[in-house]
C-alpha cells in the first residue's frame, strides 16, 4: 500500500495517516476521501499551471521558427522573451 499512495504522490505523513485509517476498520471513510479530494485539487492546479506553461512553450518555438530560427544566437526571440522583465512581442 504504501507504495501505491506513493505512486499517487501522497506526501509520506498523508501515507501514515491512510495506513492508520487501515488499522481501524470501523472509522468511515470520509478522511481517505479527504486526502484523495486533496491530492485532486493540488493535481489539477499542477495541470493548469502545465498547461499554461505549455502554451508559453509553444510561443516561443513558434516565434523562433518565425522570426529567427537559423539566425545569430544574440538576435533570438527566445532569448529576448526569457530576458525581459514584461512580456511584449512575439514571446509574450
Amino acid at each position: 500500500m504504501i507504495r501505491r499512495c506513493r505512486d499517487f504522490g501522497f506526501p509520506i505523513e498523508q501515507v501514515r495517516t491512510l495506513l492508520g485509517l487501515m488499522e481501524d476498520p470501523g472509522r468511515d471513510c470520509n478522511e481517505a476521501r479527504d486526502l484523495a479530494q486533496l491530492k485532486l485539487e493540488t493535481v489539477r492546479h499542477k495541470l493548469t499551471e502545465l498547461k499554461a506553461l505549455e502554451s508559453a512553450l509553444v510561443n516561443f518555438v513558434d516565434c523562433c521558427n518565425a522570426a529567427c530560427s537559423g539566425g545569430p544566437f544574440a538576435d533570438c526571440v527566445i532569448l529576448e522573451g526569457l530576458n525581459a522583465s514584461k512580456p511584449s512581442g512575439c514571446c509574450s
